[in-house]
């Protein structure tokens, strides 16, 4: 007999001789071989011989997350274009996320800020001017700014095109704004310029990463069949001439993305769960009966006999006892009615329709109460906290588009009421008075007024303000209301009338004079300063021939 190999016959050992430590012997050797292969799963986390954590658990390489991309400044523009035709679908068809912008747009806009500059004569051109700011000719500055605000909450991202006019247009300065989308500005251009110059997401930059230029699209690039839009290509708009309202995600990005960014993945499952709740719930209250027959509907003694009914027949007995309002009907001997009993929809819909309410509001940060109107079981106290939360918010955005839009805006519009010699400013003022300029925001309204009132007077009295910062909290111009203040006191003095907000009868006379002589400064201001442009004699607000207005740029209007 041939021999067998010993491996073989050392395979075959356990069963001829049974070992009773075997078990015990294979445990410890899968045991043991589990700790080595954990080892070489942390071969880059030992030291010296002894296995250590991972200073970060989502790091570690027995981790289950996703190994997430890390995308670079830029590299989100990619998908730009998908992200924002989601975006402007949900504003479209959905209603929650339509008013929750909108909440957040006049939270932060309103109708516009009122412009405070240095110089009253700037306050009174700029007044004139921004109700034919709009290149359309469609709504004042205020709400241009507003709408804007919503396209940027959608986009990403607006821009404002400073577009100078003729003077035979009639316009109080020779400029006006036109809000271009995201789309005129492609995301893809991407070039090498050369001595540093380069292209990032369709803008310009210099070696010092300043922005130099936007390369924008004449016509909108989705405007399709219209004439001129054959030859659509970009061009270099000077950055000087555009004011880029963004949000940028990054120091380093370029270009913004769309604040739904977060929520268009969750807003389109809330969507399709409530048309299957509500196809459920459609389904849930369908009323419907069933009448069952026998093999035989037999009535005995009637003129049928004993034979069995027809199809027909049947079919008229259903008619007979069709439910109607008032009804009383027998059913044939044999018949019976069996009513439908569908499923109850549950609980469970409105608890995960709040919920998922509430991370679309967390998305655009405003409450669950001013995001879907519904107040229910809301204390005052509460809501008075959360408007807290949301005047901070609209603060920040207010002071973000200052600086984007209504600075730059207000120098440019310095620069053309000097030009066209419709303001002189005193010798020697300085370039950061000639510019300077506040804004008052619409105020938030409270509620409760009274105490409002009441807690500005109490800081008015005790200095922690002063009335014009009170006034300016309260959306109103300090300089106009003194002004409107003085009239009606100087109206009152007229007609002999008193009220309570009037001092009182032995200081009157100093006050009404101190008033006369204030409206009478502001006039002598007015008209000498008139005298010094030039324009006393003739036409208000129109310059000298002798001055000639520069030649701003001329872009090519979209």
């Amino acid at each position: 007999m041939a021999r067998r190999p010993a491996q073989q016959a050392k395979h075959d050992a356990p069963h001829l001789s049974p070992n009773p430590f075997s078990k015990v012997e294979s445990i410890v050797a899968g045991i043991v071989g589990a700790g080595r292969r954990l080892r070489r799963s942390f071969s880059g986390y030992v030291s010296d011989n002894k296995p250590t954590v991972s200073p970060y658990e989502a790091a570690s390489p027995s981790s289950k997350l996703p190994r997430f991309p890390n995308l670079g400044p830029t590299d989100g523009s990619r998908y730009h274009r998908i992200l924002v035709g989601a975006a402007r679908h949900l504003f479209r068809n959905d209603a929650w996320l339509r008013r929750g912008i909108g909440v957040l747009a006049s939270a932060v806009i309103g109708l516009g800020p009122t412009w405070n500059p240095r110089f009253p004569e700037m306050k009174e051109i700029v007044d004139a001017w921004v109700g034919e700011a709009d290149t359309r000719g469609v709504l004042p500055l205020g709400l241009l700014l507003k709408h804007g605000y919503i396209a940027e909450t959608v986009d990403g991202e607006v821009f404002w095109v400073l577009r100078p006019r003729d003077p035979k247009d009639g316009l109080t300065l020779n400029l006006q704004i036109q809000p271009l989308e995201t789309d005129f500005v492609p995301h893809d251009d991407n070039r090498d310029l050369g001595n540093g110059r380069r292209v990032v997401n369709g803008v310009e930059l210099d070696p010092l990463e300043r922005r130099r230029a936007y390369w924008m699209h004449r016509q909108h690039p989705d405007i399709r069949g219209t004439v001129g839009t054959a030859n659509n290509e970009t061009f270099a708009m000077p950055a000087a001439m555009v004011l880029h309202q963004v949000r940028l995600p990054r120091f380093s990005s370029v270009r913004g993305e769309t604040r739904l960014v977060s929520s268009i993945a969750r807003a389109i499952n809330l969507a399709k769960y409530e048309g299957a709740e509500q196809t459920r719930k459609i389904i849930s209250t369908l009323f419907a009966g069933f009448i069952t027959r026998t093999d035989a509907m037999v009535e005995p003694g009637s003129a049928l006999g004993n034979r069995k009914k027809s199809d027909d027949e049947f079919a008229a007995i259903v008619d007979e006892v069709m439910l109607e309002p008032g009804i009383l009907s027998e059913l044939p001997a044999g018949t019976s009615i069996t009513w439908s009993t569908p499923p109850d929809t549950g609980s469970s819909y409105e608890p995960y329709v709040r919920f998922a309410l509430m991370y679309l509001a967390a998305s655009l940060d405003v409450s669950y109460e001013d995001f879907t109107g519904d107040f229910r079981g809301l204390s005052d106290r509460t809501w008075r906290a959360a408007q807290v939360a949301l005047r901070r918010l609209a603060d920040e955005e207010r002071a973000r588009i200052e600086h984007q839009v209504l600075r730059p805006l207000y120098r440019y519009l310095v620069d053309l009421a000097i030009a066209q010699g419709l303001f002189k400013p005193p010798p020697g003022t300085p370039d950061h008075h000639l510019y300077d300029c506040s804004w008052t925001w619409p105020a938030a309204k409270n509620p409760n007024q009274f105490q409002e009132f009441n807690s500005f007077i109490v800081a008015i009295k005790n200095g922690l303000t002063s009335r014009q910062q009170a006034i300016r909290e309260l959306g109103g111009d300090p300089r106009r209301v003194d002004i409107e203040n003085g009239e009606d006191i100087l109206r009152a003095e007229e007609q002999g009338v008193a009220y309570d907000c009037h001092t009182t009868s032995g200081q009157k006379g100093d006050l009404v004079e101190r008033l006369r002589a204030l409206i009478r400064d502001e006039a002598e201001i007015l008209i000498r300063q008139r005298e010094e442009s030039g324009t006393g004699d003739g036409d208000p607000g129109t310059a000298d021939d002798d001055d000639e207005p520069p030649e701003p740029p001329e872009p090519t209007d979209a």
